[in-house]
């Protein structure tokens, strides 16, 4: 074989490991990333399924507790949930600004409505269901 031959041999050998190397490095990170993915959509599931368990818990309370509605202004829409603990989750929906809640006449807390025009709450170590007569929301 001439010696210029080998020469270029030689360079074609160096060119196909260069490519070669260059793809194994390409189905390598790729072989990361769909990892990464993976990975990502076993956390979302995770996540995806704890959030199931907590609307379910929350589907219980609401169907087991008591469900008040709210006096309040114009434009406003507030409910009350009162579960078996005497614990009360309140959603307020509103124009921005602060509302006093008040309970048979009684004020028990101040509720600040953000910009997004959605607040809600827990207030706890309320009196049991039988002795609420009244929830009233006013603009303060």
């Amino acid at each position: 074989m001439p010696v210029g031959w080998a020469r270029w041999l030689g360079i074609a050998a160096i060119l196909f490991l260069a490519l070669w190397g260059w793809r194994e490095l390409g189905t390598r990170a790729l072989v990361e990333r769909i990892a990464s993915r993976d990975a990502e959509i076993r956390q979302m599931q995770l996540e995806n399924d704890s959030l199931r368990a907590q609307l379910a818990r929350v589907n219980r309370e609401v169907s087991t507790g008591n469900m008040f509605a709210v006096t309040a202004p114009p434009n406003v829409s507030a409910r009350v949930l009162l579960d078996p603990q005497q614990r009360a989750f309140v959603v307020v929906l509103a124009p921005r600004g602060s509302y006093e809640l008040d309970l048979n006449g009684q004020k028990i807390a101040i509720v600040v409505v953000p910009k997004s025009g959605q607040k809600t709450m827990m207030l706890d170590h309320l009196p049991a269901p039988g002795e609420i007569k009244t929830f009233e929301l006013k603009a303060k």
